[in-house]
């Protein structure tokens, strides 16, 4: 009787930490895919700020304040950056 109790405590903590491995890998698939879609979500709004930003710039360098095509002296071109666009 005593010879085959140990077997059976082995047995029984492998059981165990199987199934604290299956629900460990369980819950962190579950809780990684939200990580990811805010990853991709954030990743995609810089980059349409950037493109608007860059559109805009594209369209207002040309473009000056006395109504001129191009950049003079008296008026330089106007560019917005990233963060100070008009359209946040």
């Amino acid at each position: 009787m005593k010879k085959g109790s140990a077997l059976l405590i082995v047995l029984g903590m492998v059981a165990f930490m199987v199934v604290s491995a299956v629900g460990f890998s369980i819950y962190m698939r579950t809780s990684r895919a939200p990580s990811g879609y805010l990853r991709r979500n954030v990743a995609a709004r810089y980059l349409v700020k950037a493109a608007l930003a860059k559109a805009i710039g594209e369209l207002e360098g040309d473009f000056n304040a006395d109504g001129n095509w191009g950049g003079t002296q008296d008026a330089p071109k106007k560019l917005y950056g990233i963060y100070d666009d008009p359209y946040p």
